[in-house]
């Protein structure tokens, strides 16, 4: 009885409270609400609602994930109801950094992290979309054909080796070469690890940065199912001038009375079946495309397991005819919790895409190609090669460059809690691609009728060992100390098997099957591997989070390396210093919430020389028809690691109670022992070898501010600003190591990664009696009469009758420039148009490169405003200057544009020269200012209108949620580039090099997620 009275005591002093819980989109499911400081709790139904058992005098805490913990008192209330609001992400954000993660308040390096909300902000079909314009630091250039692999860039270019400025991407713990085939909708966060306190974790392959891609996991509670479909149409951006069958004959007739000849007629035959059209190339070639998308994945989590499932498919067709990307992706993420102390998991990743790619040639005779030339024959067969000019049509219909890539990541890993403080974590990871390659050319593409075919298969495997201890630790509240170490060890190998064959004997057999010869030249197959070890570790430590402390460390030897120089160390240190915490401080907090100070300093590395670089190494020939083999490469036992080293201080500052935020960044990075292919001379039997030798260095700022610029209950206005500003400069390079890339890009001590070299074109000679300078070269101005017969020059405006010097070309007695001709700027003053007068025309870095967004809420309706923009970079269009040359058949149609503004006739004032063909004076030489142009662009990327309907609405239809979007992408551009796009991949030292580029498509895109 006295039991029985205790328990109804008891159960007397608690009352029943119920209530709804809604966020500012209606009621929301799954929210947990616990009695604070006991296990008593309970969940949100499907309509928000529930109901516990608590004290009067009970403190109730409301908590869901993404969203500020509520906690309310109950104070004898029976009915309490709770409005939730989204956390502002602030400082107790978890940042995922090397081999582990910590708290965003506790970050002393530069580290930006993007959430998977604004990586599906314009519902990419790759990363690099997702990514462009939302990182400070961070240029990444792409184009729109499908399947293509983008170019990042952290902090400019740090090296000399071609294709080595890429960063190292981590997926899941996992190193991957390529990020772009993995499916955006399966990502939780990006990290993007700038600096070297950061990044030297990763020692000897973090010089670029570290971009480490985390996937998403299964919650507690119900499983969500999760579905998303999206359709886009896109289209051509910008269609290029061509000419058309009249302004060709025009064009003809001109270029023949220029070189004193009768006009042809022998391409404009009206007779000529073939050569009877009036093509625009770009409406043949360019197509609306479609692009369908569609996303499924299952998540969950229960006492012992957690999981995510994910399954995609994207479609998606090129705006050029012919091309497109297939590609479909699956993931599997568990976590086992085998007992309280130990973890088992498992990262899966299967991609397969059918890729089909344009042909070079397809676009390099778009706009040169007669209009008049036909493509399709009365027979429907297509027009074959006229005047060594390809069909374009024909070459993108049955042109074959297909490839198809099969992709496997696998990562295991096993986690035991030792003690509280300490575990342990071993992993393996292991990956596999293949890319199997075919091209085909049939008759009608070669200008010998001969069939051409090549199948060319790449296997890459790679696997890696892991072990890393950490202890994790907090004395008396203020103090907290993290402590890491591991080992690592890796392989890495590429396998290529190519055939190349000709004269394939029909048109039907696109293999490498059938065939009448090999071409022995691109016949081959390679192997190659590299191995690496690694031991590191980090110090991390604060005190009361306002002192702050980290060290990363790592030791690495890789194969690649002499054997003298085989292991690199690259230490890194880094403090914070939250001052708003301090006292004198305190005045500042109605205004400044918070503020920290960052300081660091790191050494990291690059190991981007290939394979056996340091050995002696043989390769094949034929003697006659007799194989051999010879040295092909120099042995260095001294060649090693490529050492960048930086240091970096950044303020991050929070106004307003977050309202307000600033983020900014200045670092100087310099890397020295380059490692550099350098040329050797002929007598040594050797072309070049790679050595240590060479400084670059990077200078820059980086600003982010991110506002809630209005915050009521209807609506949210929020904008983000990221601004990067950098400077590139080769600081040192050895004597006799100077290179000029594609002729006019020059890579040399003091000038910058991407720095245009040449002859600058000052103006065209209107008369030949232009050409007339006094003795120090300043120009004078020749005189006519009514008649137009010339009489005399004057200089400033005074008759002139004193020496007359004259420009000549290449030599002292080289001929004089006439009228038409370019006026070149002669640097060293000697009347000499040659090679001593290049000089720097330009430059493809940027000045600054950034991301503009604004969001705007009201109730369930988002618009987001979303600019990118390069400001400062130059734009060699190789393109322009292959279709305005001149110098061969006026079957190589030029630019009408740039023809109207050439000279044609004594007296015109004109930008170009006059487009007579004369190679002579080679007025419309290739490294010339004439082809660059100003890059700089603002576009507004993404214009985007997403609707949540109401959750008491789709709670009715059975679903967690339903939202509907529409976008358009691309759609405006502001920039006076005259080609395609000015905004280009890059390709090694070739930055801002225009030849025959992807144009850039315009989207319309409509989408479509639901919540189960």
């Amino acid at each position: 009885m006295l039991f029985i009275s205790i328990g109804t005591f008891l159960s007397a002093q608690n009352i029943q409270v119920t209530g709804t819980v809604n966020d500012k989109l209606g009621p929301m499911a799954g929210v947990n609400i616990v009695l604070k400081g006991t296990q008593t709790g309970t969940m949100t139904d499907m309509d928000g609602k529930y109901s516990i058992q608590v004290p009067p005098t009970g403190v109730l805490e409301f908590t869901f994930l993404g969203y500020n913990t509520h906690t309310v008192n109950v104070n004898s209330r029976v009915i309490i109801n709770v409005n939730m609001e989204e956390s502002s992400q602030a400082l107790d954000e978890v940042v995922v950094v090397g081999y582990g993660s910590m708290k965003k308040r506790d970050i002393t390096g530069s580290i930006v992290s993007v959430s998977d909300k604004d990586l599906q902000s314009n519902e990419p079909v790759n990363i690099a979309s997702a990514l462009q314009g939302k990182v400070s630091g961070l240029d990444i250039m792409s184009t729109s054909e499908p399947g293509t692999d983008a170019t990042f860039r952290i902090r400019g270019t740090s090296t000399l080796s071609d294709g080595g400025s890429n960063p190292l991407f981590i997926v899941d713990g996992m190193e991957v070469s390529s990020i772009d085939n993995i499916n955006p909708r399966d990502i939780a966060s990006v990290e993007v690890l700038k600096d070297a306190a950061s990044a030297a974790i990763y020692g000897s392959r973090s010089a670029n940065g570290v971009v480490i891609i985390s996937t998403k996991q299964g919650q507690e509670g119900k499983a969500k199912v999760s579905a998303n479909y999206s359709l886009k149409q896109s289209r051509i951006g910008k269609k290029l001038a061509q000419m058309s069958r009249l302004q060709g004959i025009q064009y003809e007739t001109l270029r023949n009375f220029l070189n004193g000849n009768y006009t042809t007629i022998a391409n404009r035959d009206s007779l000529n079946p073939s050569m009877t059209a009036d093509n625009f190339y770009q409406d043949l070639l360019f197509r609306h495309a479609w692009t369908n998308q569609v996303d499924v994945s299952v998540s969950g989590a229960e006492k012992k397991i957690k999981y995510f499932i994910s399954a995609g498919y994207l479609g998606e067709q090129g705006i050029q005819i012919n091309t497109f990307n297939k590609r479909l992706t699956t993931r599997i993420n568990a976590d086992y919790n085998a007992t309280p102390r130990l973890t088992i998991g498992n990262r899966l990743a299967l991609t397969i895409s059918n890729q089909r790619r344009s042909t070079s040639e397809s676009r390099s005779r778009l706009l040169q190609r007669p209009a008049n030339y036909n493509v399709i024959e009365p027979d429907g067969s297509y027009t074959p090669i006229l005047a060594s000019r390809s069909n374009p049509l024909a070459e993108s219909m049955v042109g074959k460059n297909n490839y198809k890539i099969y992709n496997l990541d696998i990562y295991e890993f096993l986690e035991y809690k030792i003690l509280d403080e300490l575990k342990f974590k071993a992993s393996i990871a292991g990956s596999i691609n293949l890319q199997k390659y075919q091209s085909f050319r049939p008759a009608i593409l070669d200008v010998n009728e001969r069939r051409k075919a090549t199948n060319q298969d790449d296997t890459k495997t790679s696997w890696t060992h892991e072990d890393v201890l950490t202890y994790n630790k907090t004395f008396n509240k203020d103090h907290s100390l993290t402590v890491l170490g591991g080992f690592s060890i890796q392989e890495f190998k590429t396998e290529m098997t190519k055939l190349a064959v000709v004269d394939n004997i029909s048109d039907a057999i696109e293999i490498s099957n059938a065939y009448g010869g090999v071409d022995m030249t691109n016949t081959k197959a390679t192997w190659t591997a590299n191995r690496l070890a690694s031991f590191f570790g980090r110090v991390s430590y604060s005190y009361k989070g306002k002192y702050l402390f980290n060290s990363n460390l790592r030791y690495d030897g890789s194969s690649r390396f002499g054997t003298d120089k085989r292991w690199g160390f690259f230490p890194s240190a880094s403090i914070g210093w939250r001052f708003s915490d301090e006292i004198f401080m305190q005045w500042m907090k109605p205004v400044v919430s918070d503020s920290k100070l960052r300081l660091s300093y790191g050494v990291t590395g690059n190991q981007v020389a290939g394979n056996f670089s340091s050995l002696g190494l043989y390769t094949t020939n034929f003697y006659a028809d007799m194989p051999g083999i010879y040295p092909n490469q120099l042995e260095n036992r001294n060649l090693g690691w490529e050492q960048t080293k930086q240091y970096n201080i950044g303020l991050d500052v929070s106004f307003l109670d977050g309202r307000i935020g600033l983020i900014a960044d200045y670092y100087n990075k310099k890397t020295s022992d380059v490692l550099y292919q350098v040329k050797l001379p002929q007598t040594s039997g050797f072309s070049s070898s790679y050595q240590n030798i060479g400084d670059v260095k990077n200078t820059g700022w980086e600003i982010t501010i991110n506002s809630t610029n209005i915050d009521t209950k209807d609506f949210q206005w929020s904008t983000s600003l990221n601004l990067s500003f950098n400077k590139n400069k080769i600081v040192s390079i050895p004597e006799g190591g100077q290179q000029f890339i594609n002729t006019v890009y020059i890579l040399d001590k003091g000038y910058a990664v991407g720095t245009m070299y040449g002859w600058k074109a000052k103006a065209i000679f209107p008369y030949d009696e232009s050409n007339a300078f006094t003795s120090d070269w300043r120009q004078l101005t020749p005189i006519f009469d009514a008649k137009d017969r010339f009489t005399g020059y004057e200089l400033d405006g005074k008759a002139y009758d004193g020496e007359i010097k004259q420009y000549r070309y290449n030599t002292a007695n080289g001929d004089v420039f006439k009228g038409g001709d370019v006026m070149w700027d002669d640097v060293n003053k000697d009347g000499i148009i040659d090679a001593k007068d290049r000089q720097v025309l330009g430059c493809g870095q940027p000045d600054v490169i950034g991301g503009f967004n604004n969001d705007f809420t009201y109730k369930g309706f988002t618009l987001s405003l979303f600019f990118s923009f390069a400001l400062g970079g130059d734009v060699f269009n190789a393109y322009e200057q292959s279709r305005s040359e001149h110098k061969w058949s006026a079957i190589t149609r030029g630019n009408p544009a740039n023809i109207a503004n050439s000279w044609k006739a004594p007296g015109d004032i004109a930008k170009f020269p006059k487009p007579n063909g004369a190679a002579v004076m080679d007025n419309t030489r290739f490294a010339s200012s004439l082809w660059i142009e100003d890059g700089s662009y603002i576009r507004l990327k993404n214009i985007r209108l997403a609707y949540e309907v109401p959750r008491n609405i789709v709670k009715k239809i059975g679903l967690e949620s339903l939202s509907v979007s529409a976008m358009m992408q691309n759609f405006f551009t502001w920039s006076n580039y005259s080609g395609f796009d000015p905004e280009l991949p890059s390709s090694g030292f070739s930055v801002g090099y225009d030849n025959n580029s992807y144009p850039k498509a315009r989207d319309i895109l409509f989408g479509v997620n639901v919540n189960f």
